[in-house]
């Protein structure tokens, strides 16, 4: 039994040599992988030729080897002793494993851990392995899930995250059938109803000086998603259906007493709070520019015999993927009305609501099924002012300078 004790002193002494030994490993196989990282990356910096890095490096690996050359020529050979004779001990002698570790020989990882040197390890049924080469590497015990798989435990895992809700106390506008008209698809005579869909809270219908207007800059702005793949392909979207038009009164502002008019035009409209109208010199009409309007110019929709309210729009293009915009401000007594062709009379025929773009035909006057209502009109732009904010500089006004005047669009 005395024999078997001391066999088992000498085991663990020869241990504690092989595991300094083992260490002292690890440090050199830290400084030779930190001595490649350094002279590789210094030739990428420096821009060198690869045979003078490789001089480089034979120089500093010479300099490691003669510093270690009174060391065990068996160093090299025992990186992974260690581990393999601290599981033979801990099979042979029962607590022996626990004793191992009680020297520093064994490190536990069943809990996990971190290796932050290069480290040997055996490996089952045979071989050596080695973690930790290429930086700090982690020990995660693998753990069964409650559907049976094996994987990688976290906190929390399997037991819900937390509930996150989302209340949104926004108004849900209403239905109305008259949406229906500005899609190319339908065109049985659908149009915004005189539901009120199309109504407009806190607007004033009010033209903006015309004489400034006209002299005004801005027009449509849409809004699109531009994804670049790594092909160089791109990948678009348009996240607006309906274009918005943007302008600049500034521009129009040419005196003191237009500017003043201005200023009581936003006083009166509360700055961004009420909307008005905007007369869009370039895009006004049913018609293009310098022809007069025709009650031909834009299709309505199509009777059917009962539809007897119609929604203004206006078509853009027409060769690829024309565009249908709706008109719900139209300029009083401008509205001309055809069926098929034969132009209608406003009062007698059918009604125009200007506050809203809706056209009326009133009874015994309903377009029969299959007629082709058409429309041509003049009309504005509702819009309010992007700013409550409007900076007045009278000494730069005088030098030429343009005062920013901003308007943006009310989408009906």
């Amino acid at each position: 039994m005395s024999d078997l004790n001391n066999s088992s002193s000498d085991l663990i002494h020869t241990l504690d040599a092989l595991q300094v030994r083992t260490d002292n490993l690890a440090i050199s196989a830290g400084s030779l992988s930190r001595a490649m990282t350094s002279a590789f990356t210094q030739s990428v910096r420096d821009g060198r030729q690869f045979d003078d890095v490789l001089r480089s490096l034979a120089l500093r690996l010479s300099n490691m080897a003669v510093s270690a050359a009174f060391r065990p020529l068996a160093s090299g050979l025992t990186s992974g002793f260690s581990s393999l004779f601290g599981n033979l001990f801990g099979s042979l002698f029962g607590g022996g494993a626990s004793m191992a570790a009680s020297t520093g020989a064994i490190k536990p990882f069943a809990a996990g851990g971190i290796i932050g040197t290069p480290t040997y390890f055996p490996l089952m049924p045979g071989g050596v392995g080695l973690a930790g080469e290429a930086g700090p590497e982690a020990i995660l015990p693998l753990r069964r899930g409650a559907d049976g798989r094996l994987g990688v435990a976290a906190d929390g895992g399997g037991r819900g995250g937390p509930n996150v809700t989302i209340i949104s106390r926004r108004p849900i506008p209403r239905a109305s059938a008259a949406r229906k008209a500005t899609s190319p698809g339908r065109s049985r005579g659908r149009s915004r109803a005189a539901s009120g869909a199309c109504e407009m809270t806190a607007f004033h219908e009010v033209l903006f000086p015309l004489d400034i207007a006209l002299r005004g800059a801005g027009g449509p702005e849409r809004r699109t998603e531009i994804v670049t793949l790594g092909s160089g392909r791109e990948e678009r979207n348009a996240r607006w259906a309906h274009s918005r038009r943007r302008y600049d009164a500034g521009y129009g502002v040419k005196s003191l007493d237009e500017l003043s008019t201005v200023v009581a035009f936003f006083e009166e409209r509360r700055g961004r709070l009420h909307g008005f109208r905007w007369r869009d010199r370039l895009d006004h009409s049913s018609a293009a520019p310098g022809i007069a309007i025709a009650p031909t110019d834009q299709p309505l929709g199509t009777g059917d015999g009962e539809t007897q309210a119609f929604a203004l729009i206006k078509h853009y293009g027409g060769a690829f993927a024309p565009y249908v915009r709706a008109i719900a401000k139209p300029v009083a007594d401008s509205v001309r009305v055809a069926v098929d062709g034969a132009e209608r009379e406003a009062g007698t025929h059918f009604t125009c609501d200007a506050t809203t773009g809706i056209v009326t035909f009133l009874e015994g006057h309903v377009p029969a099924l299959g007629e082709t209502v058409t429309a041509g009109f003049l009309f504005d732009v509702p819009v309010r002012f992007d700013t409550d904010y409007l900076e007045v500089d009278l000494s730069a006004f005088a030098a030429g300078a343009i005062p920013a005047i901003p308007l943006i669009e009310i989408r009906p």
